[in-house]
């Protein structure tokens, strides 16, 4: 759990000191989505392959794929427990995002609100959830 807190941490720190330094832009975003996904990535051994697919708008059906999309979406605390946390994806939207991706990312979380709604088990909601996020805002869609 310690371990936990201070990834967590050390990302948001990267990130507020990126922008607050000067806004981050999208490719300096998904650079550091990267380092914060590492430790989801070995946790559930997701290859490349994988990541690339869902990037490329194919989910294939692998359950540790979607239990990374879990781990990350819970490590950002974007997700807890199988429901999006609106409010903290609003704040992080506002604080970490590059400006010219708030406002699609704003509407994107407003569409997806209920996607996970009803699907008891967490990684199958969170896998939903990303599956939404990509068929909403496929333009700046990443999946890290």
């Amino acid at each position: 759990m310690a371990e936990k807190v201070y990834i967590i941490f050390v990302a948001v720190f990267a990130l507020f000191t990126f922008y607050c330094v000067n806004a981050i832009t999208v490719e300096e975003a998904k650079e550091l989505a990267k380092i914060f996904s590492e430790p989801c990535r070995v946790k559930y051994r997701i290859s490349n392959e994988l990541i690339e697919e869902v990037n490329k708008g194919n989910f294939p059906d692998d359950r540790s794929l979607k239990c990374y999309a879990n781990c990350m979406l819970e490590m950002t605390q974007t997700v807890s427990r199988g429901r999006i946390n609106y409010r903290m994806s609003l704040t992080q939207i506002d604080l970490l995002l590059p400006e010219e991706m708030k406002e699609s990312a704003k509407k994107t979380l407003d569409a997806c609100r209920g996607s996970m709604k009803g699907i008891k088990d967490y990684c199958e909601a969170s896998y939903n959830y990303v599956q939404c996020m990509y068929k909403v805002n496929r333009k700046y869609f990443y999946f890290p």
